[in-house]
């Protein structure tokens, strides 16, 4: 369960100290310093917060880092590169890669 509403209303609200709030949300210190850190970068105060839901705070804090933008290698050009000897998809990634520096990551 995420506690960012809880931290910042601690924080911007009650004015407690980062350990305050660890001790009363059980979130680690470097967690509430994210979430403040980020919150203040976005400029965030309490009065715009309080009424939003947790879903809805963290969606503005926490963008997805996912983006459908991101271009895919053509997986049929893959399929038939995989059936020669010696290709492997980490080979078929590189070079991708260096194709297009903005492709998908290893990962995805």
């Amino acid at each position: 369960m995420r506690k960012t509403k809880e931290i910042l209303r601690l924080a911007l609200s009650e004015g407690m100290s980062q350990r305050q709030i660890a001790l009363s949300t059980g979130a680690s210190k470097s967690t509430i310093q994210d979430v403040l850190a980020k919150a203040k970068a976005i400029g965030m105060d309490w009065g715009q917060l309080k009424d939003l839901r947790e879903a809805d705070i963290v969606g503005r804090l926490l963008p997805s880092r996912l983006s459908a933008t991101k271009p895919e290698p053509g997986w049929a050009y893959v399929q038939q590169e995989m059936m020669k000897k010696g290709t492997t998809l980490l080979l078929l990634w590189l070079d991708s890669k260096q194709e297009n520096p903005e492709a998908i990551a290893w990962s995805r």
